[in-house]
Formats: structure tokens, C-alpha cells, sequence
């Protein structure tokens, strides 16, 4: 196998992570394993993620992999154990179900 082939497989799975990661975080707002183990993202102040926190959140995971995973390192100095991607975005992950905000009543209010 010469150099170029092996660039080129490490750009091809460098691609399918990324891909992977920004297709499941923006449209699911968890990926696979995350929905197994009954994890779910939210924001700082509970509530469910908008589109634009969980786009950040998967530049987030591009870039602390792409760091030599040194921004899923980061957890282990962090004093609130967040990663980059978690202070990026201003989101993290948790068992908890996200604070539901009520929608403004259709029927008016008393």
C-alpha cells in the first residue's frame, strides 16, 4: 500500500465520521448509540437544543477528533467535565428527559 492509498482511506473515514455525526446530531439530535443508552443533548438551561446549537455541536466533534481528540480529552481537566464540542455548542448530554417549554395556548388564556 503506497502513502497516497493510506490518505486517502484516512480522508475517506475522516469524511463518513463527519458525515456520520452531522447527519444524526442536526436531524435526530442524538446519534444511534446515544438513543440505545437513552441519552439525549440539551442545552444549558435544560431545555431541547435549537438547529443552530446542534450544528455547532457537530463542527464540535469534527474538530475535537480532528485536534488528535484532544477536545474529547479536554473532559478529564474540565471542572464541569464538558468537552469542546459541549462548550461550542452550549449543549451536553444527560439520562434526564429536557425541560418541555410550554407552547402558548391556541385557546387563549384566563
Amino acid at each position: 500500500m503506497a502513502k497516497v492509498d493510506g490518505v486517502i482511506y484516512l480522508v475517506v473515514v475522516a469524511l463518513i465520521y463527519s458525515l456520520y455525526l452531522f447527519v444524526f446530531t442536526t436531524m435526530a439530535g442524538s446519534t444511534p448509540g446515544m438513543q440505545f443508552r437513552g441519552l439525549t443533548v440539551v442545552s444549558m438551561d435544560g431545555t431541547l437544543p435549537d438547529t443552530r446549537q446542534l450544528l455547532w455541536r457537530s463542527f464540535g466533534y469534527v474538530l475535537s477528533a480532528a485536534a488528535l481528540m484532544l477536545g474529547y480529552c479536554w473532559a478529564l481537566w474540565d471542572e464541569d467535565r464538558f468537552t469542546w464540542h459541549d462548550r461550542i455548542s452550549q449543549t451536553y448530554i444527560t439520562a434526564a428527559s429536557p425541560v418541555m417549554i410550554p407552547e402558548p395556548s391556541a385557546y387563549g388564556s384566563r
